[in-house]
């Protein structure tokens, strides 16, 4: 291949893996959210996951990324260990868990208050139930960002 060829070829390869679109490191690490296989029980315990270490690494930088991605409503692999598990698990709420572990976000505050009334009795099934009916991810993801933009860290 020649000279000119291989530079044309490697600029592609660049401009199709995001970075000629300015796409950041942290927005790159939230494209991966669903290759997430596990997360912490709770602060301070070990993990090694490594598309979990690649957004945990760098918080504060993947906060934007990870408010966008509250919306996604794509079914994954449920990633807590806890015995919680629900039947479907979506990308946007590994996204908001996240938050809400960063200490990024609050959990209850953003829940609309029937839900919260629920929470004691029937825990993080009642955030499910919620957030799997039409439009109420959206709302979550509203919600979100305006409490973020003013509570934001200086």
């Amino acid at each position: 291949m020649s000279g000119w060829k291989l530079v044309l070829v490697t600029a592609g390869l660049w401009c199709i893996g995001g970075a000629a679109h300015g796409a950041s490191p942290a927005t790159e690490r939230c494209a991966r959210l669903h290759e997430i296989r596990s997360i912490p029980l709770s602060e301070g315990w070990p993990e090694t996951d490594p598309a979990y270490l690649a957004i945990s690494a760098n918080r504060e930088a993947a906060r934007a990324c990870l408010l966008d991605r509250i919306g996604d409503a794509t079914p994954m692999r449920d990633p807590r260990s806890e015995p919680t598990k629900v039947d479907v698990f979506a990308v946007g709420d590994l996204a908001f868990f996240l938050l809400v572990d960063f200490k990024m976000l609050p959990f209850e505050q953003l829940l609309p208050p029937e839900v919260r009334r629920q929470l004691p009795e029937r825990g993080v099934f009642a955030y499910f139930e919620w957030v799997g009916k039409p439009g109420n991810r959206g709302r979550l993801q509203r919600v979100a960002r305006d409490w973020s933009k003013t509570h934001a860290r200086d």
